[in-house]
């Protein structure tokens, strides 16, 4: 009697951890049903959404510049902080703001992470020119991929595999004197597209007083994670082209981390 009492124990202990595994696995799979996808996308951010126009430029330039020197001098390739601020619709007041460090360029509201941009080595022959990662999660959301290395780009989602915009390089005459002239530091501007729909367009100022300054327009209609992706792009040109030793000291640091 007593060992059928013994087994009947363990019976019902038995069954009662199968409903504790079952209801634990039902409970992680709501969560990650509701988790999950807040973690593969970018929060809106509201203060995009009633401008159609933003500016770029860094807060400090002597921060690049003294980075520069101790790279050339002392082989440094550590650098404090570089911020760049971003005002809205041509006004003084800053909205949102990045900061670039060896690691990554992340854009801020306020204090609070609103996305992380990983570089890509110029001379990588992949086609990536940059990931954008989820603040918190470090998931890849994004890649800015140059699929024909021609400067014509795509922005893709890295969680379904679609192309959320295209971006065109585009010149003429004009913009390559004054780039000759040394009143802007590239000849081109970028035009967005969505399925041949004109979305905006990102371009590095032209005024010899405002040479640091990269201008980000979008349509009323564009939505607010386009306008995100389009500000993360011209973050990335801003650097890719108006401070292009800034590349290789990220890339000289990641040699170094790796090589530790």
């Amino acid at each position: 009697m007593s060992e059928k009492k013994k087994h009947s124990g363990f019976e019902k202990i038995r069954k009662g951890s199968a409903s504790m595994s079952a209801q634990i696995s039902r409970t992680a799979r709501r969560l990650s049903t509701v988790i999950a996808p807040q973690l593969t996308k970018l929060d809106p951010l509201p203060c995009l959404q009633t401008i159609t126009r933003v500016s770029i430029k860094v807060t400090d330039i002597k921060k690049i510049h003294h980075a520069m020197e101790n790279y050339i001098l002392h082989n440094m390739t550590n650098f404090d902080p570089i911020g760049l601020e971003i005002n809205g619709d041509g006004k003084s007041k800053m909205i949102l703001r990045a900061e670039l460090s060896a690691e990554e360029l992340v854009l801020l509201e306020g204090q609070k992470r609103v996305t992380s941009i990983i570089f890509a080595d110029i001379e990588d022959e992949d086609f990536t020119v940059a990931k954008i990662r989820h603040p918190i999660s470090g998931i890849k959301m994004y890649e800015i991929v140059d699929l024909a290395h021609n400067g014509n780009w795509q922005i893709f989602s890295s969680t379904d595999d679609t192309g959320r915009c295209q971006i065109d390089s585009m010149t003429n005459c004009f913009r390559q004197l004054i780039s000759m002239c040394g009143l802007s530091y590239v000849p081109n501007w970028w035009v967005v597209r969505s399925q041949a729909n004109y979305l905006g367009q990102i371009e590095a100022q032209h005024s010899i007083f405002k040479e640091n300054m990269m201008i980000v327009d979008w349509n009323l209609e564009t939505e607010n994670e386009i306008r995100i992706l389009m500000l993360c792009f011209g973050l990335v040109q801003m650097i890719r082209e108006r401070f292009p030793q800034m590349m290789t000291i990220i890339k000289e640091y990641r040699v170094k981390k790796a090589a530790t």
